[in-house]
C-alpha cells in the first residue's frame, strides 16, 4: 500500500478543481491552486530551514487561512504540526514548544512580543516565520510569512 497523507487528498483537489474556492476568510477567498501553491512555498522555506520527516512545526495563529496553509504545509514536507492556544503566555509556550520539539514557529504579528520574550529559550527552533496584522509590525528577526509565500511562488511559476 502506497503511504500516503491529508496532502495527497488537497492535491487531487487542487488539481481537480483548481479554481474553485478553498478557503474563504471575510473578504480574501483563496483558491484551491493558490491554498496548494502557497502550501507549497511554505513547505520549501521550512525544508529549506533544515527542518526534516517528523521535524514539529508550530501553530500559533488565530483562525484563518494561514492556519491551514501552515498544516497543509507540513503535510506537504512530511511534518507534524501542532496547534498553539494563543492565550499561553511565555512560560506556557517554552514548556509546549520546547516539550513539542519544535523547530518552526509560525505565527500572528500580534504574538510577536511574547514569542520574543521566549525565543531566546526554544534553541531548537530553525525559523520564526510572521504572518503580517494591522498595527503589528514584523519583528526583525522574523520572517515575512507573504514574503516567503510570494517569493517562492513567483520563483516556482518561472
Amino acid at each position: 500500500m502506497e503511504a500516503w497523507n491529508y496532502a495527497n487528498l488537497w492535491e487531487a483537489v487542487a488539481a481537480a478543481t483548481p479554481d474553485r474556492p478553498a478557503l474563504i476568510h471575510g473578504a480574501r477567498t483563496i483558491t484551491w491552486s493558490d491554498f496548494d501553491r502557497r502550501a507549497n512555498a511554505l513547505a520549501a522555506h521550512l525544508l529549506d530551514a533544515g527542518l526534516h520527516h517528523q521535524s514539529k512545526v508550530a501553530a500559533y495563529l488565530y483562525n484563518g487561512p494561514e492556519y491551514l496553509e501552515t498544516y497543509y504545509a507540513a503535510f506537504k514536507a512530511g511534518l507534524v504540526p501542532f496547534n498553539t492556544n494563543y492565550r499561553y503566555g511565555g512560560e506556557e509556550l517554552v514548556y509546549l514548544f520546547d516539550n513539542a520539539d519544535a523547530e518552526a514557529v509560525v505565527f500572528h504579528s500580534a504574538f510577536a512580543e511574547t514569542a520574543d520574550k521566549v525565543r531566546g529559550q526554544l534553541p531548537k527552533v530553525k525559523t520564526w516565520v510572521c504572518v503580517a496584522e494591522p498595527g503589528h509590525p514584523i519583528p526583525d528577526w522574523a520572517v515575512d510569512y507573504d514574503a516567503v509565500v510570494q517569493a517562492r511562488t513567483e520563483r516556482v511559476e518561472a
